[in-house]
């Protein structure tokens, strides 16, 4: 598992579920082999609560290619979902959200993208999604488990599991 890059998915515009199905094919042909796939958690708004609960997911694939491309790939897909960064307020509804969450040894803070994710540690919406694939990993650039996190989470939001 340690050997797997980390995606968060969220949205709660539209048909989030759909869009998760069709954004798991697409990361699969994204990575080598299967994905590792956490249960669908639903999940009070983050920031800005008037509007409808999320759905979340985190999943893990064996990267083919380099951050920056796979992020051009994960942005891809959320314009083709019907995500519109230039129109949507912060924290607001989204059809599709993909986040990489943590890259295999990797480090790093640019204008573009940093890993670990930098708000993971308090967001229990990732976190409790991640627990369910990979409690005892410790993200590339942390010195705790997911699971430690998650027991740790200063985010008070609910989160719930939808199946599996």
């Amino acid at each position: 598992m340690s050997a797997l890059v980390w995606v968060g998915l969220g949205g709660n515009a539209g048909d989030a579920l759909a869009r998760f199905a069709a954004a798991r094919v697409a990361l699969g042909a994204l990575g080598r082999g299967a994905l590792v796939e956490s249960p669908v958690y639903r999940s009070a708004p983050w920031g800005d609560p008037a509007q409808p609960f999320f759905h979340n997911q985190v999943v893990g694939l064996a990267p083919t290619q380099d951050p920056e491309c796979l992020l051009d790939a994960l942005q891809d897909l959320e314009t083709a979902a019907g995500r519109c960064r230039a129109q949507e307020r912060p924290w607001g509804p989204r059809p599709l959200d993909l986040d990489i969450l943590s890259w295999p040894g990797v480090t790093r803070a640019d204008a573009r993208l940093t890993l670990p994710h930098p708000r993971l540690a308090h967001r229990r919406f990732v976190l409790a999604p991640w627990w369910h694939v990979a409690p005892g990993l410790v993200p590339s650039g942390l010195d705790r488990t997911v699971e430690a996190l998650l027991a740790d989470c200063p985010d008070s939001c609910w989160v719930r599991r939808c199946w599996r």
